[in-house]
């Protein structure tokens, strides 16, 4: 489907300029090393290597609270001075590409991706060197809370003694005196943490020896521990491991612990509790601003064994359950972004943006009208609570879908889980029990530049409208859920998606697609912002500044 305006003309003749790119190494050592893939005159030292780049790709999946950045590779001439630099090349060095046209001013290329160096290949036979890049999914395959010890009693205890002799230590045993778990609910303090004896959950304060002291009994009856109780000789002690806090302190807390305590606010534990991420490619404030504007219901984890796949966990236990995804920015940092409506104005996408629609799907066989949440999850039997929603009205028109079911282990019923679910189905009916529609289309990449997970406002003549049984959409909330460049040719390919975020409260609060508090109506206000519901006002007197998510 392709425009044939004036405007889409001069858009479209874009492409038959051949696109230009740069590759810029940015480790100190290699003093920002420059490859090009175009002869610059103007500058004689900078020569053209690059022959060829290959695509990548990025997604998202909204109903997995997860995302994806493939990597890519560049093939580059074999040549002498190429040679002199490519020892310096290391595993891991962090890179950007960015993309333009003969005739755009190199300044204002945007970067098309972010990545590191994964390999680099000379085929003599061709005459080229392939460099290939992976994404910067930093914790892909990455672990945390790799060290459970166990040990077994050294005598009987009773039901209420808070003093625990545990026996001599060996490989792999837990030892009382060596533990340094450092809680972030009652940091500093050097030494405290968790055991589970039987069913019972116990917390200690403090270790001599091999005796764990200030021991409170029976806690955590709420997540499935016993009561205090009595436990014979040699039974086994157990490490557990308990966070608690807003789930997006403890993703931070995750990224960035070295054990060190040197790596940021959030470098809390131990060595082998975190990934060491360091804080220069984790995008704080943007975590931080993400977590301050909604309200998040206190998260507690009680694991009894490591994070193998950190990535994983963080998807499905933290941002699938709060309608969130993992991204990586253009500056090549690890963040967060929390699906609503948008704060500020959106970008816009429009017929004259468009070079041509590839597609269009009207989305059936991903409707969502009956979900379950799984809650409570007992830690002597991993056993769940659970709770079923199914929305009446899509189901008598399209049946019943197939049971979309969310399992989190760090929500508990005293910590506000029934609010929270109620919350959460109404999220997830808004955007899928009437089919999510999206369409296909390339637009040119130094004209357009969004990233997964980017809410944009499309306008395009040509777009059926479902809701109105008309085609043509204007100024629709939408959003991206993959972008795929294809650079050879100068053009990037968008997936798209009706967010459905112009309908209800956000689409009559927002009209303008700006969340203003002070230009709402009082029957606004009461519906999107956080505040006292007699002044409107939060408890300092100042205008609301939290958007419920």
């Amino acid at each position: 489907m392709k425009n044939t305006t004036t405007v889409f003309d001069q858009a479209a003749g874009r492409r038959q300029r051949k696109p230009r790119f740069s590759l810029t190494f940015t480790r100190v050592e290699l003093n920002g090393l420059t490859l090009i893939s175009w002869r610059d005159d103007a500058t004689p030292e900078r020569w053209p290597l690059i022959e060829k780049v290959s695509s990548q790709s990025g997604s998202i999946k909204p109903n997995e609270g997860s995302a994806e950045v493939s990597g890519m590779s560049v093939s580059i001439l074999d040549d002498e001075r190429f040679h002199q630099v490519a020892p310096w090349i290391y595993r891991e060095d962090q890179v950007q590409l960015r993309g333009g046209y003969e005739g755009v001013l190199e300044s204002d290329w945007p970067v098309l991706f972010t990545g590191l160096v994964a390999d680099l290949q000379l085929d003599a036979t061709l005459g080229v060197w392939e460099l290939s890049l992976n994404g910067l999914n930093f914790y892909k395959i990455a672990s945390a809370f790799r060290s459970f010890g166990k040990t077994h009693l050294r005598g009987a205890i009773n039901s209420i003694v808070t003093s625990i002799p545990v026996d001599s230590t060996g490989p792999g045993t837990l030892v009382a005196g060596d533990l340094d778990f450092k809680n972030p609910a009652v940091s500093p303090s050097p030494c405290n943490g968790w055991l589970m004896i039987d069913d019972e959950i116990i917390r200690y304060t403090s270790t001599t020896g091999l005796t764990f002291n200030g021991c409170s009994r029976g806690q955590l009856q709420q997540c499935g521990g016993s009561i205090g109780a009595a436990h014979s000789d040699k039974a086994e002690v157990k490490e557990l491991f308990v966070l608690e806090g807003n789930p997006v302190d403890l993703v931070l807390s995750i990224l960035t612990t070295t054990g060190g305590g040197f790596n940021g606010a959030y470098d809390l534990w131990d060595s082998d509790q975190g990934l060491g991420i360091p804080i220069a490619k984790v995008d704080i404030a943007e975590f931080e601003l993400q977590r301050n504007r909604f309200t998040l219901i206190p998260y507690r984890f009680v694991l009894k064994e490591g994070v193998k796949d950190v990535k994983k966990f963080i998807e499905e236990q933290i941002c699938k359950t709060i309608n969130a995804y993992p991204l990586v920015t253009g500056a090549g940092q690890l963040s967060i972004h929390i699906y609503s409506a948008p704060f500020g104005q959106v970008l816009t996408i429009e017929d004259d943006t468009i070079n041509e629609i590839v597609n269009w799907k009207r989305g059936l066989g991903e409707i969502i009208n009956y979900i379950i949440f799984k809650y409570d999850k007992s830690v002597s039997d991993d056993n769940y609570h659970s709770i079923e929603y199914w929305l009446d009205a899509s189901a008598g028109v399209n049946g019943l879908s197939k049971s979309f079911t969310i399992e989190m282990d760090g929500i508990w019923t005293d910590l506000g889980a029934p609010n929270f679910c109620a919350r959460r189905a109404v999220k997830i009916f808004q955007r899928y029990a009437k089919g999510a529609v999206s369409f296909g289309a390339r637009v040119s990449f130094d004209k357009f530049k969004v990233d997964p997970a980017d809410i944009i406002a499309v306008t395009h003549a040509r777009l059926p409208d479902i809701g109105r049984g008309v085609r043509g959409v204007a100024h629709e909330w939408m959003e991206v859920i993959s972008t795929k460049p294809d650079l050879m040719r100068g053009e990037v390919e968008l997936e798209i998606t009706d967010t459905h975020m112009d309908e209800g409260k956000a689409g009559v609060i927002t009209p303008d697609n700006f969340l203003d508090y002070m230009s709402e109506t009082d029957e606004h206000r009461k519906w999107g912002f956080i505040c006292d519901t007699f002044t409107h006002l939060m408890p300092n007197g100042d205008p609301p500044s939290l958007i419920i998510g």
